[in-house]
């Protein structure tokens, strides 16, 4: 790249690696699960330490003191915290690797046994990845959750194969009466043949029993399945936990919607879900989908964006909910079709609504006003043609358009 760069003139970027392999994982994890991971603890709450470190006594007290310890392992280094969860030295920084360590405070020397049993001032524990929002309680809701699950997994795998065991030893039961029966019998080859047939009947039975154990195994597994720590707030959340939603959308890696939108630029008065309305799906980001009248609106807490191919019905849903959320007052951003569309809809339904787009609020308000003289004629009109019909029985009965015609 900084070849071709070079070669034809383009703008220089910068190719170099900004984290280690172990740094970028433990970013994904905290992305993905959002949990914190052992790395990004240690960048956060004491790696300044260990570089400014001038010897390996120093060292292993800066880390005892974080409930953590430095040991060889291979040709290498490994930090760990008092759990057994350990990372590469190198991965944290280039500058932690052994060959680097060494070189700025010699040879390494272990710590010593009495220090490893020294209390820690703070250490590493499995948590939420900090935010603005206070999860200590969902978060005990959450590993209380999947402890009673594993609970009862454990207790439903135990049942099923005790109703597999028994199902086995009857069919087993069944054979051996088959057989004695046999037995009283008389000779020769058919007897053989019957024989066989049991055996073989028997065997069938047990794979079967077998392949139905596996099944319902299976279905044990998903029913409780382990969900992270995100992945349950999702959940909590399309379910309606306001507070689940607020710790998604609080989450630093969040980037705003983009393309035709609704919003505005005070404040939200109603945050949370929108009452009468179905939830699609939620995203590990907290935007909440929904599906109306066969138009898709995502809804990150700051914007509506609706999706293109937009109806009219669906728009008008998305400005109510915009007024339910932000008052009267609504900024759309988008194309001109969308735009115009949105003009379209609030005039249409008559809605108490006003754009702080000069031009659109214009548009709104002309359009609101041949709709409500289109109206009047055709309310005049339907008049006129249901007091004929009184009089011309070939008239049908006369009434205005609505949207499920």
């Amino acid at each position: 790249c900084t070849a071709l760069e070079v070669e034809y003139g383009l703008e220089r970027d910068n190719h170099t690696p900004q984290r280690t392999a172990g740094r970028s994982k433990g970013a994904d994890m905290e992305t993905s699960a959002g949990i914190e991971s052992l790395i990004g603890w240690i960048h956060r709450h004491c790696l300044e330490e260990i570089l400014a470190a001038g010897s390996w006594e120093e060292l292993h007290r800066t880390l005892g003191e974080h409930g953590l310890e430095i040991r060889e392992r291979g040709n290498g280094l490994v930090i760990t915290d008092r759990e057994g969860t350990a990372v590469k030295a190198s991965s944290i920084r280039r500058d932690c690797s052994k060959k680097s360590l060494e070189a700025r405070l010699g040879t390494f020397r272990p710590s010593p046994e009495a220090r490893e049993k020294e209390p820690a001032k703070r250490r590493y524990v499995r948590k939420p990845v900090f935010s603005r929002v206070d999860t200590t309680e969902l978060f005990a809701a959450y590993q209380n959750e999947r402890a009673a699950n594993l609970d009862s997994r454990s207790l439903d795998w135990k049942d099923a194969k005790a109703n597999k065991d028994q199902r086995i030893n009857q069919a087993k039961r069944t054979a051996r009466l088959k057989r004695n029966t046999l037995r009283l019998a008389g000779g020769g080859a058919s007897k053989r043949i019957l024989y066989g047939r049991i055996s073989q009947t028997l065997q069938e039975e047990i794979a079967r029993i077998k392949q139905e154990y596996l099944t319902e195994r299976q279905g044990i597994y998903e029913k409780y399945k382990r969900y992270t720590w995100h992945d349950w707030l999702k959940t909590k959340a399309h379910e309606g936990n306001a507070i689940a939603l607020e710790v998604l959308r609080a989450r630093e890696v969040r980037t705003a919607l983009k393309g035709n939108s609704v919003g505005s630029e005070g404040p939200v008065i109603q945050p949370g879900t929108f009452p009468g309305l179905r939830v699609d799906s939620v995203t590990k980001k907290g935007t909440v989908i929904y599906h109306v009248a066969a138009t898709t609106i995502r809804d990150d807490g700051k914007l509506l964006q609706v999706e293109k191919g937009a109806s009219q019905e669906g728009v008008t849903v998305a400005l109510r909910m915009a007024m339910h959320r932000y008052g009267e007052t609504i900024t759309v951003n988008g194309s001109s079709a969308f735009k115009d569309l949105v003009a379209m809809a609030a005039a249409t339904a008559r809605l108490q609504i006003r754009f702080d787009d000069p031009t659109l609020e214009q548009r709104r308000v002309d359009l609101s006003a041949v709709k409500v003289f289109c109206d009047v004629c055709a309310e005049q009109y339907i008049q006129e043609r249901n007091e004929k019909r009184e009089r011309i029985s070939d008239i049908l009965e006369h009434r205005a358009f609505c949207s499920s015609d």
